[in-house]
């Protein structure tokens, strides 16, 4: 397995939570719309060709703690097009980015992913994606406080380019 130390900087550029469609762009907890947070993942290959990881996140501007687990498996479908699943669920460990009424320690999300990535030529690839994030009892507030439904669905693609 490997284990991995990282830093992220989020900016929350429609605030935290989001607004309502077609709203101003808001702020996000106590006017709060970027955040730092240091994390530890250990990854592992597990049985059928799946991977798996586990992640301690704690983030400094709130000091709050979060986990996640998931699992992942990629599948050729082809000598330049593959097929990604991820499964991933995360967990509030000391308030993390919850609001009142929602549950402090108790799992936040769960994410379901699909993945094909294409390579296009040997330097270039494109990777459209579909994801669902289910809230969880200890975001149910935030996630669904934009007029969003404890469930959204978001998809994109991604081209890579190396020289």
């Amino acid at each position: 397995g490997t284990l991995d130390l990282g830093f992220v900087h989020f900016r929350f550029y429609d605030g935290f939570a989001g607004t309502a469609r077609g709203g101003v762009r808001g702020t996000g907890i106590a006017g709060l719309d970027e955040a730092n947070e240091l994390n530890l993942t250990y990854s592992q290959d597990i049985l059928g060709g799946f991977s798996g990881h586990v992640l301690i996140g704690r983030d400094l501007t709130i000091d709050g703690t979060y986990g996640e687990i998931g699992v992942s498996k990629s599948y050729e479908l082809s000598e330049s097009v593959g097929l990604d699943f991820s499964l991933t669920a995360g967990y509030s460990l000391d308030s993390y980015y919850t609001f009142d009424g929602d549950e402090s320690d108790d799992w936040t999300h769960v994410l379901i992913s699909l993945a094909l990535p294409m390579t296009l030529t040997e330097t270039a690839s494109l990777t459209p994606y579909v994801s669902a994030n289910i809230s969880k009892d200890a975001r149910d507030t935030t996630n669904s406080g934009a007029d969003r439904g404890d469930t959204e669905v978001y998809y994109g693609a991604s081209l890579a380019i190396s020289f």
